[in-house]
């Protein structure tokens, strides 16, 4: 049955434990109210460990020491009056009998401990009260309880080796009394604790003769487990292993034993009759050999008693003794087993003897009564074994334990009283001395008080009363002597007084003359005045005394002109306890009069509204800002922190519906600062109210175009980040919709009129148009609130009351969806560059339609932050078009340009190399390769002013494709070597005329031979020549001779064989501008003087450029 519990339980645990999973992750898909993870977790553990809860209790109220537990309370409640008034009884006496033993000459200074206490069991009648009283002990103190029944009281015997406990005979059984069970276990609770080291030294167990001769051994099995129950109560309580003696009384019973020891001496009626073990457990001692014996020895003296004795009778008697004992030891050895055996369940119990004794019957008239085999028993054996009990060493370790810890808390908690005391005497003793020292100081001071002392000389005054008060109030109350030992008198009233009486005589006086001050110096700040009125008046009207505005004033007011925040600390302290007192004071009405009059100057319903407005300044913790909207979408914009108070909200409008006009008229009622009358009739009110929410309205319009304008998109260069931020702002739950359904619901307000007009039909306007009127005049001014939806009207109109995006917007986020379907196949792309150009050009050429049409359409901040955006976009395409143009620059330009020009005359006219014709050709000429490259990738972008060398960059929806002015100057000066030494056709070629112009006195003729072209000039007239380039075979020969008047050669150049001849003579000489667009050519040497003047189209590359000189940045 018990298994079968068992597996029960253990199926129920684990259906409980599956049910709870069940209920945390299954029940949310199918109830709703099961979504909360904390709701679920709550009933799936109530699931379990209230299965579990029920399962352990009702284990515990199944267990038969429960059972039994609940059984004895409900008996304690039923005998309750009886059992304790027999409790109260039972520990009466024992402390009676603690004292008897405490007091008693008789054991002198023995202990409760070193006297053997021994308790006496026995049924009624089986003579264990005779066995103690005939014992042959003697009983010095004769106490004895006659208040008690001897059939029920406790009986305790005091004899000068031991204490004896008689038990009454019913607590074996326990079946007399209901209570029995109960007060047995009081008396064992009693003796563990009063004697909990050892409770008792051992038990006298006393079984008569007849209960073995007359009862069968079922009632003897019965009452031995009875035995043993209570030894084993006894044990268990007492925490000991106890030695018993079993004493078989009324041994008389046996037939033959008077015949058998009548003739025993009195010294032999003394002896012990009986077994005792050798060992202590009952295991190791085997009772029939014991008591074999003991009846061999019996035996052996049966022949001389029989001869000793003359009565036949007798003789058979004591003949047949040792027979009729053998037949009693079968029974008593079966009960021993029963009672003191180990078993399965019980430990063995130390029974240490069985022994016999009987009361002698043959006495004298004057002889009392003995016990036989008593004496000796008690004093030789039981006595002598008084400490062979062995107490369980747990329990002795956990008493020890116990007691170190007791001992060492006492003495902790006697150090620390004594440490208490110590301390607190020395700190009175300190503080007394202190208190004095700080009283002579006080007074010091006090003589010290002058009207010209400064604030900072006050403060330490004044601190000092404050210092000396609670050094009374200290000492007065919150000493441990003080409280016990003495009183210290209370002299805080005293010291009050004079501490009030120096705060009003000096410290206000010298606050009132700060507040004039301010008052003459701040007559321009009217914000200042304001206050510096407002707290002048409150001195003089106690009614109107606002004690936080006047603690706040005065402490800002200290810490401009005191530098020590300990002193504007203090004065704080004692400024506010200035205002606790009742005062008046007379303030000079001519500084009113001129501040009011300073006030009035500023519109007084500019003043009203920032005062009603700051009533309202508790809906700041409601304030509103854009980062609490946006939530994971906040990092996509900058300025969301900016806070709009929460008046300026829908909450607070609609707080200002319902309070605003009642503040106001509260504040007009408190309108005597400035000397305004404050009984306004209703229509003055109303119209004052319209005007405070017209400017109301101003400032709610002034909170959100600022919190809008402060609204920044961040701008990204990264790929990802721009795709990401395009997707975000193309969801539906884009965060530009969140803040426009924001703005929505915080400025598409309507007035409580306009409400009621709306939610009547047009069939009813009629019949509610008193109703309307009557409404007009009690709600805010609607021109106002239509103002500002007015105002936000373009905003507003792009989401629909639903707060989804209707109208242009929808064109918008159509028109982003391109842009950002464009980036994904820039994302996606194989070759970026190539393909950011691309989309570049065919923008430029028309091909792809504007980006911003729609957005023009937007509002201002709308445009704003989607213009960042599509910016930020292009920005990124333009940038790597201009990178794919740089390539193409390095490979196709750049390359050539470094290969065969640029370290070549005439590219650079201090080299000795010759660029090849052909390559110069090839890369200046039209459809060349520099004009190719400009032409397929630069000229969709810019447009070049080739006179004033200026370029103007094409706008590609806002975005630009800028390129330096270095680079702009080679595509000028490209086009310059272009068209003066290009033919119409691109070819290399052209055409000058050169004639002389000057030639210096000291010289006869100049002679320039160019090629087959010869120009001779003697100062006669002048002839003009004209010469080609290139020549047929790209070779030209250049000479230029000077003669002096002998006719002498004196200067020579030569350049010959070389195709840039022409250009190397130029570039050898100075050139300057001629007249009509001439080119002059002045050479000088040697004090030798002549010059030519060339006409042609190289004139310009000379003129607006360095010639052929070029050169190529490495960037664009």
């Amino acid at each position: 049955m018990s298994k079968l519990k068992n597996k029960f339980s253990i199926i129920l645990i684990i259906s409980s434990f599956i049910l709870s999973l069940i209920v945390v992750f299954i029940f949310p898909l199918i109830f709703n109210s099961f979504e909360a993870i904390y709701f679920r977790l709550l009933i799936a553990f109530l699931i379990f460990f209230g299965t579990l809860t029920t399962i352990l209790l009702i284990k515990l109220y199944g267990k038969k020491e429960t059972k039994e537990f609940i059984e004895a309370k409900a008996l304690e409640n039923l005998y309750k009056n009886e059992i304790k008034q027999k409790v109260k009884l039972l520990k009466q006496k024992f402390n009676d009998a603690l004292k008897i033993v405490k007091r008693a000459s008789v054991y002198k200074i023995k202990s409760r401990y070193e006297l053997p206490w021994y308790l006496v069991l026995g049924e009624e009648g089986e003579g264990k009260s005779s066995l103690v009283k005939y014992s042959g002990l003697t009983f010095p103190i004769n106490y004895e309880d006659k208040n008690i029944d001897d059939n029920e009281g406790f009986k305790w015997y005091f004899s000068e080796k031991s204490i004896f406990i008689d038990l009454p005979g019913h607590y074996i059984q326990q079946t007399k009394n209901p209570e029995d069970p109960i007060l047995w276990k009081y008396f064992l609770k009693l003796f563990s604790k009063k004697r909990w080291r050892r409770p008792i030294n051992g038990i006298i167990l006393t079984i008569s003769i007849d209960t073995f001769l007359n009862r069968s051994n079922k009632d003897l099995e019965n009452f031995a487990k009875q035995l043993r129950d209570r030894f084993d109560e006894l044990s268990q309580i007492f925490k000991s292993s106890i030695p018993i003696y079993l004493v078989l009384t009324k041994s008389d019973k046996i037939d033959g034993f008077n015949e058998y020891f009548n003739t025993l001496s009195k010294d032999e009626k003394s002896e012990i009759f009986g077994i005792t073990f050798k060992n202590k457990d009952l295991e190791n001692n085997n009772i029939s050999s014991e008591f074999t014996e003991l009846i061999q020895r019996l035996n052996s003296s049966i022949i001389d008693k029989i001869h000793t004795e003359w009565i036949e009778e007798n003789r058979e008697k004591i003949f047949l003794f040792t027979e009729k004992l053998s037949h009693l030891v079968s029974k008593v050895t079966y009960f021993t087993d029963i009672c003191f055996s180990k078993t399965r369940y019980r430990k063995p119990l130390m029974l240490r003897g069985i022994y016999f004794t009987t009361i002698e019957r043959n006495y004298s008239l004057s002889e009392k009564p003995k016990a036989l085999f008593m004496k000796k028993l008690l004093k030789d054996l039981i006595f002598e074994e008084a400490d062979i009990g062995i107490i369980d060493k747990n329990y002795q370790k956990l008493v020890k334990k116990t007691q170190v810890i007791t001992y060492t808390a006492s003495a902790l908690i006697i150090l620390f009283c004594s440490f208490f005391m110590i301390n607190s005497f020395v700190n009175l003793n300190d503080k007394l001395s202190q208190y004095k020292e700080e009283i002579i100081e006080l007074v010091d001071l006090q003589n010290k008080i002058d009207n010209n002392m400064n604030l900072e000389e006050l403060s330490i005054v004044l601190k000092q009363f404050r210092v000396v008060n609670n050094l009374e109030e200290d000492l007065r109350t919150n000493n441990f002597f003080n409280k016990i030992f003495f009183k210290f008198d209370n002299k805080s009233n005293s010291i009050r007084d004079v501490y009030n009486k120096d705060l009003l005589a000096l410290l206000l006086n010298k606050s009132v003359n700060q507040i004039e001050n301010n008052l003459r110096k701040d007559l321009n700040d009217f914000s200042k005045t304001w206050d510096n009125t407002k707290a002048y008046l409150m001195l003089n009207i106690e009614e109107k005394r606002e004690k936080s505005f006047l603690q706040n004033y005065m402490e800002s007011n200290w810490k401009r002109i005191i530098n020590s925040e300990e002193t504007q600390k203090n004065l704080a302290i004692d400024w506010a306890n200035l205002l606790e007192l009742d005062f008046k004071y007379n303030i000079k009405q001519h500084l009113v009069d001129k501040s009011r009059a300073n006030l009035i100057k500023v519109s007084t319903e500019q003043l009203t509204y920032e005062e009603w407005r700051d009533k309202f300044k508790y809906l700041d913790k409601k304030s509103f800002s854009f980062s609490e909207i946006l939530g994971e979408n906040t990092y996509l914009f900058r300025g969301t922190k900016y806070k709009i108070p929460g008046l300026y909200t829908k909450a607070g409008y609609d707080i200002v519906l319902a309070d605003g006009a009642k503040v106001l008229d509260d504040i007009l009622d408190n309108s005597w600062i400035i000397g305004n009358k404050i009984n306004l009739s209703k229509k003055e009110r109303k119209d004052y109210y319209d005007k405070i929410i017209r400017y109301y309205f101003a400032d709610y319009k002034r909170y959100w175009d600022e919190a809008l304008a402060s609204l920044t998109v961040v701008t990204y260069t990264d790929l990802f980040e721009l795709n990401n931020q395009l997707a975000i702002f193309l969801s539906p739950e884009s965060p530009i919709i969140t803040i426009l359904k924001n703005l929505k619901i915080n400025t598409n307000l309507f007035s409580p009129i306009e409400i009621l007009q709306k939610s009547i039909s047009e069939d009813n306007k009629l019949a509610d148009k008193s109703t309307l009127n009557l409404a007009e005049n009690d709600v805010i001014d609607s021109r106002s609130v239509k103002s500002l939806r007015e105002y936000y009207k373009n905003y507003n109109e792009l989401l629909d009351d639903d707060y989804k995006r209707k109208g242009p917007i929808n064109s918008l986020f159509s028109e982003f969806s391109k842009i950002y379907e464009i980036m994904n196949n820039i994302n996606s792309s194989i070759n970026l560059e190539k393909d950011s150009f691309d989309i570049i050009s065919n923008r430029v050429q028309g091909k792809i339609s504007p980006m911003l049409v729609e957005l023009n359409l937007m509002p201002i901040q709308i445009k704003k932050w989607y213009g960042t955006v599509i910016q930020a976009n292009l920005g990124f395409i333009v940038k790597y078009a201009k990178s794919y143009i740089l390539n193409q620059y390095n490979r196709d330009v750049m390359s050539f340009y470094n290969d065969r020009l640029r370290d070549k005359y005439p590219i650079n006219n201090s080299s000795n190399i010759n660029t090849n014709l052909d390559d110069f050709s090839e890369f200046f000429r039209k459809d060349g390769i520099f004009d190719s490259f400009y032409k397929k990738f630069i000229s969709n972008f810019i447009e070049i002013n080739y006179k004033n060398s200026v370029v103007e960059s094409r706008n590609i929806d806002g975005n630009r494709l800028s390129f330096s002015q270095e680079f702009v100057d080679s595509l000028v000066h490209a086009e310059e070597i272009r068209k003066s030494i290009f033919k119409n056709d691109g070819t290399l070629g052209f055409s000058i005329n050169i004639k002389p112009s000057f030639l210096s006195t000291n010289l006869a003729t100049s002679e320039f031979y160019y090629d087959s072209n010869i120009l001779l000039y003697e100062h006669g007239p002048i002839i003009s020549k004209r010469i080609s380039w290139p020549n047929i075979q790209y070779i030209s020969n250049l000479k230029f001779k000077l003669f002096d008047l002998s006719n002498k050669i004196v200067i020579e150049e030569y350049i010959g064989n070389d195709e840039w001849a022409i250009f190397k003579f130029l570039d050898k000489n100075n050139l300057s501008k001629g007249e009509n667009h001439t080119l002059d050519i002045n050479y000088s040497k040697y004090g030798y003087e002549s010059s030519y003047i060339i006409d042609g189209s190289i004139v310009p590359l000379y003129l607006r450029s360095n010639g052929l000189k070029f050169s190529l940045p490495s960037g664009l």
